[in-house]
């Protein structure tokens, strides 16, 4: 039996703070760890958008750089060669063509002023003119008869054909005809060549984010390398030294390349144009990485958002803000983690409140029911006695004979509502309803509450003007319930009078019983219905009872549908018997 209620909560109040404090680190780490992953996967994300970005300009940038690889080195300038990219305009590119020469003159199409970059261009080194022998005379053939001549077919001209070296035949291409190789005299131009190294199996064992960017570059670069190798057939005195490499000369985007043409050595070069070209690439990876910016840039900086083809780098735009999920399934394992521990407390809270209830139950019960049967247990114990040793006369016998009977009608009434409040507890407690009208009702439970009233010389008054009405209702609960409540009238208010009155209050007919007493303590009214409140203090010092009548009382009221209820009263107590009216009926209901 718990005997410390007080000790109980403050256990189980300590054990729901630990509890619930662990589980709130455990959520605050949980989430921490879901907003760090999401974090992580949203720079993953935009790293892998980047670096798909980064590929698609810069395969889009070698086909264009290869496609103006292909314009023949012999007629670079000529406005009627169709190879090449479009010439600015509604959708070109290019802005002019020019070549530089060793006199450093710009010969340009269209023609152009000397731009402020004109000055910069790298001219090539001419290499030194050698003294060619002047052939000696061919000697003087015989005079023979001449045959006629065969008719000789004319010799068609060849085509300019396009070279492309395949990845495989890649590492049998000598030195001097790569064209990555006599570019490192053309200053600001990305000379360096990088083998993406690995292991036997041509793998890398572990990356790093650096690793990445550095091997996503690097492969990129390979296939600048493949483009570039692009070169077209020309005719003989004709020789592309170089292929075309991007650089920034004075703000403008050029490409540039060596070539030969007999002894002479130029610089041909085409001027992009930079925002047209800019807005081609950009369109390509707006559904990639939107709201994006390319920028100049030089050699160095992070090669993850380099491009290889072209000195410039990518500006990602911020990632599209996604809407947070509110229930995602962490989220969910928490709420539903939290929903279990607040329903295991109140199950265990409620489990401990019952037992502690129980328990004080019990103890009061014992307390008030041990003390309740002292006093007619002694007295039935010294008037026997008394009437067995002959020590009370024989006028004054029947007056004991009456102290005893009215003991006996005592406990007779406590042990009544003991069984009662049992049954009622095991739900076994079988009620009668019957539907009869309330005149009828009073008629038969009156006399027996004016009898119990006159035994402590109380006057039991019944108002006039019964209501009509027909109400269910079960008689022997009817009178239990009226009979405890005159029992209370008689203990705590002795001498003064009751009165029953009855109204009509909707579908219910309402029984009142009020007394002229000292009323009820406002500190007791929320306490007087719950079983076996009285302690046995509280029985000693008051008038005696084991606080178990208007329980019991009540949950009679309610079995029958109705209910009990104590009642604002100037003067005194005031109990309301709610009862539940129905339609005329002649048979009666078992429940």
């Amino acid at each position: 039996m718990i005997r410390r209620p007080l000790l109980v909560a403050f256990a189980f109040a300590v054990s729901a703070l630990v509890l619930f404090g662990a589980l709130g680190r455990i959520t605050a780490m949980t989430l921490a760890l879901e907003r760090s992953e999401r974090a992580a996967l949203e720079r993953a994300t935009q790293e892998e958008n980047v670096r798909i970005a980064l590929w698609r300009l810069d395969a889009t940038l070698a086909e264009l750089i290869a496609l103006e690889n292909t314009r023949p080195a012999a007629r670079f300038r000529s406005a009627a060669e169709p190879a090449g990219l479009p010439v600015a305009g509604a959708a070109g590119l290019v802005r002019a063509r020019f070549e530089v020469g060793a006199d450093h003159e710009l010969r340009s199409e269209p023609a152009l002023t000397a731009p402020v970059w004109a000055a910069a261009l790298p001219v090539p080194e001419q290499p030194p003119r050698r003294r060619q022998p002047r052939p000696a005379p061919p000697p003087p053939e015989p005079v023979v008869a001449e045959a006629a001549p065969e008719p000789v077919a004319p010799v068609a001209q060849e085509e300019p054909q396009t070279e492309t070296v395949s990845q495989s035949e890649l590492e049998k291409i000598p030195t001097a005809r790569d064209p990555w190789a006599n570019l490192q005299s053309i200053p600001g131009v990305l000379t360096d060549r990088i083998n993406v190294g690995g292991n036997e199996s041509g793998q890398q064992s572990a990356y790093t984010q650096e690793d990445l960017n550095a091997l996503s570059f690097q492969r990129r670069q390979e296939l600048a390398r493949q483009s570039n190798l692009v070169l077209p057939t020309a005719p003989a005195g004709v020789e592309v030294e170089s292929a075309f490499e991007a650089r920034w000369m004075g703000g403008d985007l050029m490409l540039l390349r060596r070539v030969r043409r007999g002894d002479e050595r130029l610089l041909q070069g085409t001027w992009l144009d930079w925002p047209a070209l800019r807005a081609l690439l950009l369109a390509r990876i707006e559904p990639v990485v939107p709201a994006s910016m390319l920028e100049p840039s030089g050699l160095e900086g992070d090669p993850g958002r380099r491009l290889a083809l072209l000195p410039a780098r990518l500006v990602p735009g911020p990632m599209p803000e996604t809407e947070p999920r509110d229930w995602t399934p962490v989220r969910l394992s928490i709420a539903a983690a939290w929903a279990a521990a607040v329903l295991g407390l109140v199950g265990v809270g409620s489990l401990l409140k019952a037992s502690v209830t129980l328990s004080q139950r019990r103890a009061d019960f014992v307390s008030a029911v041990t003390h309740e049967l002292r006093t007619p247990l002694t007295t039935f114990r010294l008037y026997t006695e008394m009437l067995a040793d002959g020590m009370v006369q024989a006028q004054e016998r029947p007056s004991y004979l009456a102290i005893l009977k009215r003991e006996a009608d005592r406990l007779g009434h406590l042990v009544d509502n003991v069984l009662t409040f049992s049954r009622l507890e095991r739900r076994a407690a079988a009620t009668r309803i019957e539907v009869l009208p309330l005149a009828d009702l009073l008629e038969r439970v009156v006399p027996l509450l004016r009898a119990r009233a006159a035994q402590e010389g109380l006057a039991f008054e019944v108002e006039s003007g019964t209501v009509e009405a027909r109400v269910r209702a079960d008689v022997a609960s009817v009178e239990q319930i009226l009979l405890n409540l005159v029992d209370n009238a008689c203990k705590y208010a002795p001498g003064q009078p009751l009165h029953l009155s009855s109204r009509r209050s909707g579908r219910h007919a309402v029984l009142r019983l009020r007394d002229h007493g000292p009323g009820i303590d406002p500190r007791d009214r929320r306490r007087i219905f719950r079983p076996f409140h009285r302690s046995a203090a509280r029985a000693a010092g008051s008038a005696p009872g084991v606080g178990l009548g208007l329980a019991l009382s009540r949950r009679l009221a309610r079995q029958m549908g109705g209910d009990l209820r104590l009642a604002g009263s100037e003067e005194g107590a005031s109990f309301e018997l709610w009862l539940r009216t129905a339609k005329p009926r002649s048979t009666s209901e078992h429940r």
